[in-house]
């Protein structure tokens, strides 16, 4: 599959796209909101000769882990010999960890550069512009299909039903677990939740639920096969067995590390990174870091579950540094702590607007206090660490 069109660079560029002026046109892109349904995106697709049907998929949805068990069946499946794409969401440190091709990053500035004068017409057209993820799933569907994957593992953005990448007929899809996120656009119950996520399921499929409450409703929804597996390194195994027919060794998948998920960044003191960005996040991070204390540096999103998130993770720590990612739905980080504060279940809170001062005033309690330092809460807070970094990003 080529791309029609010519590549006329993204607005404010000539020709191909620099690093600077994507973000900034995919930043842009965030003005039009996070708008669920499938017109936009079938529109684009059906403009660029459909792409996502030139290649097989495996589909995961649900409330946490997506990121991680895509990358880990992508890794599975790479092991195995075939050529394989990834398409995550969202990203930490830079909008290329989102799609990846053969085990590496693709060219998306290239992709966005020639995608964007059909985006343009097809705005101009309808007057209904075409949204960030839906621009990113239709660049990552492009990339797949000029590469000429075996395979392509797919993460959806929000839900299912009406999420941009619910235009696949997966013959896999992967339901790691189902919580309470996202209420206003998926419903207030787990089980309504759990409801959009399936429908992304088709007649046929298989599906790999986490959890197994799930597995009825995933039978009524495919018809066909569904497996259980427990952890997302089986969740991935059971997902590449069953795209493959044969089982699969799920040593590969062991070896997976992403950016802000359970990130060991550094040593003096022991520092922690985890996007821990909803109630059920939380609580896996509080069970995989035990009871050892911590310095908590933390942003939440308002639209979350403020109180109960700091109801978990003061398990972890007694001291919170409350700051504010630059994303526009953060809480101030003095919102943040008047509401820790009511709580009354840390023993001191800092106040830090700027998330860099913020971690590094963490750094200096944790140092002193002879505690480990966790910076959690959202993702967007980890982003905005980037510059700090003590580490690459793998």
């Amino acid at each position: 599959m080529r791309l029609s069109g010519t590549g006329v660079g993204v607005p404010g560029t000539a020709g191909h796209a620099s690093a600077v002026s994507l973000h900034r046109y995919l930043v842009s892109r965030a003005r039009f909101g996070v708008r669920l349904g499938l017109e936009r995106i079938e529109a684009l697709l059906a403009r660029l000769g459909h792409p996502q049907r030139q290649f097989a998929s495996v589909h995961v949805v649900g409330t946490n882990s997506k990121s991680t068990v895509t990358r880990m069946v992508e890794e599975l499946l790479r092991a195995r010999g075939l050529s394989v794409g990834a398409y995550l969401s969202p990203h930490v440190t830079r909008w290329e960890e989102r799609i990846r091709i053969g085990g590496a990053e693709a060219d998306l500035a290239s992709m966005i550069d020639r995608l964007a004068p059909h985006v343009r017409q097809l705005d101009e057209e309808t007057g209904d512009p075409v949204t960030q993820f839906e621009l990113l799933t239709a660049a990552a569907f492009c990339a797949f299909a000029e590469a000429g994957v075996d395979a392509a593992v797919i993460e959806a953005g929000l839900g299912g039903r009406y999420d941009a990448t619910n235009t696949i007929n997966a013959p896999v899809v992967v339901l790691t677990g189902v919580g309470l996120d996202h209420q206003e656009h998926l419903g207030e119950t787990r089980e309504e939740i759990a409801a959009e996520k399936l429908a992304v399921v088709g007649r046929g499929s298989t599906v790999v639920v986490g959890e197994r409450e799930w597995a009825g409703a995933a039978q009524a929804a495919c018809q066909g096969r569904v497996l259980n597996a427990s952890g997302s390194v089986q969740l991935a195994a059971a997902a590449a067995s069953a795209f493959l027919g044969e089982r699969v060794d799920p040593t590969p998948a062991t070896s997976v590390v992403l950016p802000g998920r359970l990130e060991h960044v550094g040593d003096s003191p022991v520092e922690v990174w985890d996007g821990a960005h909803n109630a059920e996040g939380a609580r896996w991070l509080v069970v995989q870091l035990g009871g050892a204390p911590h310095v908590l540096v933390a942003s939440i999103l308002r639209d979350k579950p403020v109180e109960e998130m700091l109801q978990v993770l003061s398990q972890l720590a007694t001291t919170l540094v409350a700051t504010a990612s630059t994303n526009e739905r953060a809480l101030t980080a003095e919102a943040l702590a008047a509401r820790a504060a009511r709580l009354s279940v840390f023993a001191d809170i800092r106040i830090e607007p700027n998330p860099v001062a913020a971690r590094s005033l963490g750094r200096s309690l944790a140092h002193r206090s002879g505690k480990r330092l966790l910076v959690a809460g959202s993702l967007y807070l980890l982003g905005d660490l980037t510059p700090v970094r003590q580490r690459p990003v793998p």
